[in-house]
């Protein structure tokens, strides 16, 4: 209850809307350390149109021009939304007796080149 109340220091909960509609909820939690996806939830009937990839999408775009990772849990109950995470780029980084914990790091700029200085 205290998630949904926006009680978690750090975190922010939203309610995400189609067409004026609430469609859902989504709940992250900033640090400098990372971004931390701690839930979303979408109605049945508006699932696999594509809201929760947008959503992650314009996640790992605030992760990456922050230079931190994007972190999640799922379930082990949720093969769908495994997969989900791992075609967007999330890897295993740990689990418990009931989650996989997930994470996506932003690749580094290509148009960055390190140098030697010869020190």
């Amino acid at each position: 209850m205290e998630q949904i109340r926006g009680e978690i220091p750090d975190s922010t909960t939203s309610v995400v809307e189609v067409d004026d509609k609430p469609v859902g909820r989504l709940r992250i939690a900033r640090t400098v350390e990372c971004i931390e996806l701690c839930g979303i939830r979408l109605l049945p009937d508006i699932q696999r149109r594509g809201i929760g990839t947008a959503i992650i999408e314009n996640l790992k775009a605030q992760a990456a021009e922050a230079g931190i990772p994007l972190d999640l849990s799922v379930e082990k109950d949720n093969p769908d939304a495994r997969r989900l995470y791992e075609r967007l780029g999330f890897v295993q980084v740990g689990e418990t007796e009931v989650e996989f914990k997930l994470r996506w790091h932003p690749q580094p700029d290509p148009g960055l080149q390190l140098t030697s200085t010869g020190l």
